[in-house]
């Protein structure tokens, strides 16, 4: 049987997902071994039992072990726990987990024996380690290849030494953060940085060929597909700042091989991008595989730098999920948080609008949208602080640079960069009804705005000529039309400048506009 019938005959018989949400009955008791003790502790006994809890499978073709039993919570059980917690501590929290790659030095050049040891003054984080340690010796009895079960003890405590050792602790890593410390979307991120010199020295020693390289890599994409749950994205980044090796092929390579929802796999793009690679992602993306995509890397890098990222640090970036960018490795970013949907708040202008020309009615829309902007950041910001106070995440902690350096968990403001990416949907759908608006009303003086408001609470019904000659004859963005391109930078300038305004929490971290939109023009557009 192949490793992918294996794979899909597991996923039919267990299910597909793991459960990233509370297990309430684990954290009831959890809570009630840790009562008394300090709040980092009681959530690193609970991440710990969580771990305790997860059961790989492993069959004979698979050089790597991955694939984790979904797990199935009893209902009564379930209930009598959310009873015990009503007013003991609130979980979940509020705002937003995850988007992120680990960081992987330490475990890499220490091994997580090292880790443990840079962190036995930190009760919480000390007894995290050991919760990742003991999980990995529980894969280990679950192998069915005596070498299999030889790579996760050694790597259980010591740093790995070839490129399987590095790829199996990666996952290892990326299945503790998650099901530990119920954090949702940690990708593996840059595997061509992170594994290349593995690669090249298992090559060079006669270790393992070309063809086990991506048969390992195949593998990781077939447990990322078994842990995720559907509708949710996992990042995987190659190439950027002139760095490329033979991983950055096979990175692509594997994605079409399995053919798979996830990961993502992005290459970033740059003049120094070799010939050979370009052609390799665009060849993928025209066979119909739409999840390989090219990133600006050069714009990107910039970007990076304005908010504060040293330069030699700039390209070490990853699309966090889908395109949201955040810094590897030490990154408690919370992106797309929230929304904002440009055309529900164009509608509620109009419904009370009393502008006379088109000046007046933009600064009537640019006030209700930075009220919104304001709105926005005061609640990430109380949201934030709520987490702060009641909750911790110890595990996910010792994979955040500079968590253990700061002595600080990374809800407690451990990470080095905590800002905050807001996103602004329908940018185009917004400018194209600010043109008709500006001709219609303003200019040609067909309709006041309280015409206007009546037709639209109607959807056009009985006016199915003039919504025609709105979607037609007016010049559309995004086709070189002067007029309506010039609303653009009106838009995004304001945006940004009241964007800056805001300080989020912790150390007065930037909120940074975007127009990312996952499928929010899908939701929004139905509220719309």
């Amino acid at each position: 049987m192949s490793i992918r019938d294996e794979v899909l005959n597991f996923q039919l018989a267990h299910g597909v997902g793991f459960v990233y949400g509370c297990n309430m009955p684990v954290a009831m008791e959890a809570w009630q071994e840790t009562e008394g003790r300090p709040l980092g502790e009681r959530f690193a006994v609970y991440g710990v039992k969580r771990l305790a809890q997860v059961r790989f499978v492993h069959s004979a073709d698979e050089l790597l072990i991955g694939r984790v039993a979904k797990w199935h919570i009893d209902q009564e059980e379930h209930e009598a726990a959310c009873k015990y917690f009503a007013n003991n501590v609130r979980m979940p929290s509020p705002g937003q987990t995850g988007h992120c790659e680990p960081w992987y030095d330490v475990a890499f050049s220490e091994g997580l024996g090292g880790l443990k040891k840079r962190v036995a003054h930190i009760p919480s984080f000390s007894i995290a380690c050991d919760g990742v340690i003991a999980m990995i010796n529980n894969a280990a009895e679950a192998a069915v290849t005596a070498d299999a079960a030889a790579v996760c003890r050694h790597i259980a405590e010591q740093p790995p030494r070839t490129f399987r050792e590095a790829i199996q602790l990666m996952w290892f890593i990326n299945v503790a953060i998650q099901a530990g410390d119920e954090v949702a979307l940690v990708g593996p991120g840059r595997i061509d940085r992170r594994l290349g010199k593995f690669y090249d020295e298992d090559i060079a020693a006669g270790r393992i060929t070309r063809e086990d390289a991506l048969q390992m890599i195949t593998e990781l994409y077939f447990f990322i597909n078994n842990f995720c749950g559907r509708g949710l994205a996992y990042a995987v980044m190659v190439g950027g700042s002139g760095q490329y090796n033979t991983v950055s092929y096979l990175a692509l390579e594997a994605l079409r091989t399995t053919r798979l929802v996830y990961p993502g796999v992005g290459l970033c793009w740059e003049k120094e991008t070799p010939d050979d690679l370009r052609r390799l992602v665009v060849d993928i993306i025209a066979e119909g595989i739409s999840n390989a995509s090219v990133f600006n890397d050069k714009l990107i890098r910039e970007s990076m730098m304005k908010y504060g990222i040293p330069a030699e640090f700039a390209g070490e970036y990853i699309n966090s999920t889908c395109v949201e960018i955040t810094p590897c490795g030490c990154s408690n970013v919370w992106v797309a948080s929230p929304y904002f949907s440009l055309c529900n708040i164009l509608l509620e202008v109009l419904e009370g609008s009393e502008a006379g020309d088109m000046a007046a009615f933009m600064q009537e829309y640019f006030e209700a949208l930075g009220q919104r902007i304001d709105e926005a950041a005061a609640e990430q910001n109380q949201w934030r602080k709520i987490r702060s106070e009641g909750t911790r995440r110890p595990i996910q902690s010792l994979f955040t640079r500079d968590c253990i350096k700061r002595e600080l968990d990374i809800e407690e403001g451990g990470a080095e960069y905590n800002w905050v990416e807001c996103s602004f949907v329908g940018l185009a759908n917004l400018v194209d009804s600010l043109y008709v608006i500006k001709k219609e009303v303003f200019e040609l003086k067909n309709f006041t705005i309280p015409q206007l408001c009546e037709m639209l609470k109607k959807d056009f019904d009985g006016c199915e000529n003039i919504r025609q000659r709105f979607l037609n004859c007016h010049d559309k963005y995004g086709n070189g039309c002067r007029d309506v391109d010039a609303i653009i930078p009106e838009i995004t300038g304001f945006v940004a400048a009241r964007c800056a305004q805001q300080k989020m929490y912790p150390g007065d971290s930037a909120f940074i506009p975007g127009t990312f939109c996952w499928e929010m023009h899908q939701r929004l557009g139905l509220e719309c």
